[in-house]
């Protein structure tokens, strides 16, 4: 298997024994995968990837891609949760309360409760 081979090398083991170390297997099993006389097994792909996490497992199955896969951004619902975050501390405490609660339900797959009805929204919104 040549990825696996691609692997090893961008991982920086010049060596099938000193990859075949950090794995925790035999260097002839490293051998006779790279040298295609046994296929990989799931488990050894599953050992490969809980060790190097940085390696793509796609292009270890599929030679799709890069043998290390690029640091993963920040996904966009992670900005957009920070910022509605930063929102939320600049309302009244009685509505971060309420807007807590609800992403709490929401998180927990809860029912929400019904909505309040808007003139209770906007008392809150006259007293402040």
């Amino acid at each position: 298997m040549k990825s696996l081979a691609k692997v090893r090398e961008s991982l920086g083991f010049s060596s099938q024994n000193q990859f075949a170390k950090a794995l925790g297997v035999d260097s002839s099993y490293i051998n006779r995968l790279e040298s295609n006389k046994q296929k990989i097994s799931k488990e050894f792909l599953d050992k490969v990837c809980a060790t190097f996490p940085q390696v793509n497992r796609t292009f270890l199955t599929d030679g799709l891609g890069e043998p290390i896969a690029e640091p993963k951004a920040e996904p966009d619902s992670e900005i957009a949760m920070r910022v509605i975050a930063e929102r939320v501390q600049l309302l009244d405490p009685d509505l971060q309360a309420e807007v807590y609660e609800l992403c709490r339900r929401i998180l927990n797959s809860a029912p929400a409760p019904p909505a309040k009805k808007t003139a209770d929204r906007d008392k809150v919104h006259r007293n402040n």
